[in-house]
Parts: C-alpha cells; structure tokens; sequence
C-alpha cells in the first residue's frame, strides 16, 4: 500500500494537477491563434519545437493528458503533439538518472539523440497519415 501511494499519490496526481492547472492556463489566456499558427499542422516546425519542449520536461504519460487537451484544442497538430509525448516521458530526469548509473556521458547525449531524432521523425510521420487519410 505504501509502495501505491508513494507512486500513484506523490508522483502520478502530482504532476497530474500541475498540468491541470497549466491545460487551464493555457486555456483560459494563450489565444487559439498562437498555438495554431506555431503548432497547427500547417507549420512545418511544429513538430521539432513540441519535440524540444518536450525534452527537459518531467510528466508520464496520464499527467500530460490536461496540456495535450489543452493544445490539442487550441488547435496543435497531431504531430507536434505525439513528439511531445515521445520525448516527455522518454527523457525525463528519473529516466536519465537511472541511465545514467550505466551508460557513459556519451551514451546518454546519443540516447537524447536517437529520442529527439525518432521522436520528430514519428511526429512527421503521424501528420502524414493524418494528411492521407
């Protein structure tokens, strides 16, 4: 039960209402035009720009669900989104410290690497199934 709460409490609902309140923020004061023309899909940067915010910050993937809303209603492409929660979860810091205590400083700059790379690659791809069909 202890081992629950440490994780599902502390860590999961923690974060949780922190993107919360950032979805709402965004909601409530970024105008839909900002997001759209930065991330909408017609931006061909949109992709790498989400896959870089993504990068230094820390969220598993049910805790970025209310920013990812959020942006995907104020019209962010699908794109830009999934690289978002590629490169979120995939370089967070625990996972980079846990890395870390095996891999050389070398290795975790390629593991930051082929992330970015795979995440804005999968991010380009995603668009263009969106666009085909």
């Amino acid at each position: 039960m202890q081992y629950l709460f440490d994780i599902g409490v502390k860590q999961v609902l923690l974060y949780f209402s922190i993107f919360v309140v950032v979805g709402y923020l965004i909601n409530r004061f970024v105008p839909t035009e900002w997001i759209t023309g930065l991330l909408g899909s017609e931006n061909p940067l949109a992709v790498p720009i989400m896959a870089l915010v993504g990068l230094p910050l820390y969220f598993t993937g049910p805790s970025s669900i209310p920013i990812v809303r959020a942006l995907m209603e104020s019209g962010a492409g699908t794109g830009a989104l999934l690289a978002f929660m590629i490169t979120g979860p995939g370089t967070s810091a625990g996972v980079i410290a846990g890395i870390a205590t095996i891999m050389k400083r070398k290795a975790i700059l390629l593991y930051l690497l082929f992330m970015l790379t795979g995440a804005i690659a999968t991010g380009y791809l995603a668009d263009l199934i969106v666009w085909i069909f």
